[in-house]
């Protein structure tokens, strides 16, 4: 489904079920007192994060922090069936019998794989769930069927709207002036306590705690993916990996002439090649940019590479060129060098994390105007703040 449709039913079903439930959830504890979590082992925990597949590698100071604070605890996730292969980044952390997923490809899809998998959720009898979504009202539902005894996720306090029921056990509000990474941790933080109802939490985050995985594939996957490129007579001395845009969140989106224009440039040494990635496009950006080129030298492989493929791409190319999205954060668990352009939202919040990272940002006044605040949906129709960027700037970080 486009993300529009998503925002459209969050609101208009999401809100009336959320206040319905908030009610029946209050009703039920008047007349039963809730049990102290506090006296039960922690056995099972789920983490609820549907969408950004690159967002997932922002979760792993929470995965660490939980695995150590419950070493006898499973750990699932909860993700859309098309980001569960994401989930297998993390280390090991996760076993594949753990993660759920839901299918969105269709309301009615949507619908039938979100009852399915409560039914299975619940059967697991959670002892703790986390909403790492920042105002869905989807996965406030999600968290609140799933029958945990602990449930955390964020929550508005006194910001205008972003309603979304009264459903937690513990409460976070969420600060739009750090990292997601910091705030996923401080989700679990707040759960050495039996409920917490007000925005403190109850101590600080480490520097050390911000510790993040670093994948090596193995010699295999290396070798396989150079086949697959010497299949394709594409030479590979130097590559250069280029996303321009899926048209999800076009507002972030640099225009598609520049990265034509830096292309070509890159081309000009005859020993440089240009692989183009990324998921499927909804909006062609990477056969129009494939056929400008018109080159032996560039290659699409939008949506034909594995998880296993695409990391072992990042691995033997030189640097990665790509908007604000989900790649450079999966990207960032290698040595690749990555030019990340940022506009509407903040670098400061979503960045990519790790070494070999490079943030152009123009940092307009009225930047970032995509926010879990307004649940990134800008009134903006002209992204200058992107545009303003030049192939130069760009250009002039490759070496």
């Amino acid at each position: 489904m486009q993300l529009t449709t998503m925002r459209k039913i969050d609101s208009l079903i999401g809100r009336p079920v959320c206040f319905f439930c908030t009610l029946f959830h209050k009703l039920v504890s008047l007349v039963k007192k809730p049990s102290d979590p506090a006296s039960k082992p922690v056995k099972k925990i789920l983490l609820i994060k549907l969408s950004e597949m690159g967002a997932l590698v922002l979760t792993f100071p929470l995965l660490t922090y939980l695995k150590e604070k419950y070493p006898d605890a499973s750990i699932s996730f909860l993700v859309f069936e098309k980001n569960a292969s994401a989930i297998k980044l993390l280390k090991g952390t996760i076993d594949d019998k753990n993660i759920f997923s839901i299918k969105d490809e269709s309301l009615i899809a949507l619908l039938l794989s979100t009852l399915g998998t409560i039914t299975k959720i619940r059967k697991e009898n959670f002892d703790i769930a986390i909403d790492l979504e920042f105002f869905s009202r989807f996965t406030s539902l999600l968290i609140y069927f799933s029958g945990a005894t602990k449930k955390a996720g964020f929550y508005r306090f006194h910001f205008e709207g972003l309603y979304r029921g009264d459903l937690l056990t513990h409460k976070i509000q969420y600060n739009p002036l750090i990292h997601c990474s910091r705030s996923y941790l401080s989700l679990a933080k707040t759960l050495a306590l039996p409920y917490i109802d007000n925005p403190p939490i109850p101590e600080q985050i480490s520097e050390k705690e911000m510790v993040f995985p670093h994948f090596d594939p193995v010699a295999e996957d290396i070798e396989a993916i150079r086949a697959r490129l010497l299949a394709l007579k594409a030479p590979f001395k130097h590559i250069y990996l280029i996303n321009p845009g899926d048209g999800i969140l076009p507002l972030r989106e640099w225009p598609l002439e520049n990265f034509i224009k830096i292309s070509k440039r890159i081309l000009q040494n005859e020993e440089n090649m240009i692989i183009i990635i990324g998921k499927d496009n909804i909006n062609d950006k990477d056969t129009q940019l494939h056929s400008a080129l018109n080159s032996p030298r560039c290659i699409n492989l939008v949506n034909k590479t594995s998880m296993k493929e695409l990391l072992a791409l990042f691995h033997i190319s030189q640097v990665m060129i790509t908007n604000d999205c989900g790649l450079p954060h999966l990207a960032s668990l290698t040595p690749l060098k990555k030019l990340v352009i940022f506009g509407p939202e903040s670098p400061s919040i979503f960045a990519p994390v790790g070494k070999n990272t490079h943030i152009i940002y123009s940092n307009y006044p009225c930047s970032p105007c995509l926010s879990a605040l307004n649940h990134r949906d800008s009134s903006c129709q002209d992204n200058q703040c992107v545009k303003i960027i030049t192939v130069d700037q760009v250009y002039n970080l490759i070496t």
